[in-house]
């Protein structure tokens, strides 16, 4: 016994400062977002050799060090939590949109788009009854307004959602370049204090907490190198990697600012390749940026677009389906009471002809040779598509230009019933194949089931990945999260450990005093 157990006594006693230490610092971040809790590990001392009565040799231990403070994590569940948070943040996207979709298309009173289309209809049977009536024409006219209003309503609400999910694809883009950024500056800060021996545990907290945070953004796949720098890829592309932080940067489609798609800064290839299906079964289904992008569509979308061009595309895919009912309706009614012939045409209560009830806002029905002015999907301006058309302004003025009459008979209403007829006709599919058509309310009413159908499916998954990411938090918390008991328990046993070496110290002092003492006497 000498000074080789003061030293064993002193390291004991440095260790367990250090533990409370440690425990303190738990117990201090209990409450504290995204913290791990620390563990000291100790390691015993080197020995010393020395030789026992024949020669056997002995080895006597120097105490202990503490060999590092470590993070209790589980690096699989931080990997598994992050792929199920990128599927959520997917999900979550989704969700909203369905949500805003199931608002704008909610009939709840007598204000909604189906009443208009039920208005119209009534308003259509009472002008059969009494076709030369000023006021059933007048109640025809009103009808047509409220329809074309209730049309224009709803559309323009689905378009300025859209443009809003263009600033949303901004701000996450915005959000993930921060994220790359501080990833990579905290990268640097874990690289720096370890490489010298240091602890960077409460760094790896923040960077972890900001890798979760990314997940949810964008698909990533990450790993940590030997100096502790992680090395990240998002969507296959390399993002961050060895002080390189990759950037995306936003390029308009078509020369269209509402419509921006994500591009790398680096090589100018599109983040995303969203030609390709995104499904659960295919594992890519994830990131909330692209759920974002696949609801907003690449373009707004009428009843002439290419169905193959907006696949998977929601509101684009709503956009279609409503503006096919929108244009039939609307042209199955101009061409009855204003051929596209121009020959032979109803007369109104005036003589007048070729007056078309619903008209394109930019574009006159005829040209100045009586020729019809074609649509071309080409041309927005030329098609009869729901925001581009309003009820003619000469029958607002003059309720006898409604050309009703054939041969010249004002009270014929074989017109009107010919328009009712062909109204109660099976008329419309949106299946580009070629599904089972049917009538217009019947297809309304599918458009806006479908709208609850595809919402109650996404809601389902996405409540279902919330409580799986909910779970997988749980199993992270139990392994990583600061217990009070726990903490506290570690006190009492650092403490005690604290004082037996005290006392060891003490009683090796004592000894040794006594020994020199009674030598020098």
């Amino acid at each position: 016994m000498g000074l080789a157990s003061l030293t064993s006594a002193f390291s004991g006693m440095e260790a367990s400062r250090i533990g409370i230490e440690v425990t303190g610092h738990n117990i201090a971040n209990i409450n504290t977002s995204g913290y791990t809790r620390q563990q000291m590990i100790q390691a015993d001392g080197i020995y010393n050799y020395s030789y026992g009565d024949q020669n056997q040799i002995l080895s006597i231990g120097t105490g202990t060090s503490v060999d590092s403070i470590r993070q209790v994590r589980n690096s699989f569940l931080d990997k598994e939590y992050q792929t199920e948070s990128g599927r959520y943040g997917f999900y979550q996207a989704k969700a909203q949109v369905i949500d805003e979709l199931e608002t704008i298309f909610k009939d709840i009173d007598q204000n909604g788009f189906n009443q208009s289309m039920i208005d119209l209809k009534n308003s259509l049977n009472e002008l059969s009854k009494n076709p030369d009536s000023l006021e059933a024409r007048a109640s025809f006219i009103q009808a047509s307004v409220n329809f074309v209003d209730k049309a224009e309503y709803s559309w323009g609400q689905i378009e300025t959602y859209q443009r809003d999910l263009n600033e949303e694809v901004e701000n996450e883009v915005k959000r993930i370049n921060t994220l790359t950024k501080e990833i990579s500056e905290l990268n640097s800060q874990i690289v720096l204090y370890e490489i010298s021996g240091d602890n960077a545990n409460d760094y790896r907290d923040t960077r972890n907490s900001k890798l979760d945070e990314l997940s949810s953004l964008i698909g990533i796949e990450y790993k940590e190198d030997k100096t502790g720098s992680v090395v990240v890829f998002a969507e296959g592309n390399l993002l961050i990697s060895d002080g390189f932080a990759n950037q995306i940067e936003l390029e308009m489609i078509g020369g269209n600012p509402n419509f921006m798609k994500p591009v790398w800064a680096d090589s100018r290839t599109d983040v995303f390749d969203l030609s390709k299906p995104v499904s659960a079964e295919l594992g890519n289904d994830t990131g909330k940026l692209k759920g974002v992008l696949k609801m907003r569509g690449s373009a707004a979308a009428n009843y002439s677009t290419d169905p193959a061009s907006i696949e998977g595309e929601l509101i684009p895919n709503l956009q279609r389906d409503f503006d096919i009912l929108i244009h039939d309706m609307v042209t199955m009614i101009n061409d009855t009471v204003a051929p596209q012939n121009h020959m032979n045409g109803p007369k109104g209560l005036d003589g007048s002809q070729y007056i078309e009830i619903f008209k394109r806002k930019p574009v006159d029905r005829y040209d100045g040779s009586g020729n019809y002015n074609a649509e071309n999907p080409l041309a927005a301006e030329t098609l009869y598509s729901a925001g581009n058309i309003e009820v003619n302004p000469e029958l607002l003025k003059n309720y006898s230009k409604i050309p009703l009459s054939v041969n010249d008979d004002r009270g014929d209403n074989s017109l009107v019933e010919k328009i009712i007829t062909t109204w109660e006709e099976d008329r419309l599919t949106s299946d580009p194949t070629g599904g089972t058509k049917t009538g217009y309310f019947k297809y309304y009413n599918e458009m806006v089931s479908g709208i609850g159908l595809e919402g109650t499916q996404i809601k389902s998954t996405f409540r279902n990945q919330e409580k799986l990411l909910a779970q997988i938090d749980n199993q992270r918390l139990r392994v990583s999260a600061v217990s009070m008991d726990e903490e506290l328990s570690e006190m009492m046993k650092y403490q005690h450990a604290y004082s037996a070496a005290a006392k060891v110290a003490s009683t090796v002092d004592s000894m040794i005093e006594t020994l020199i003492f009674r030598l020098g006497k």
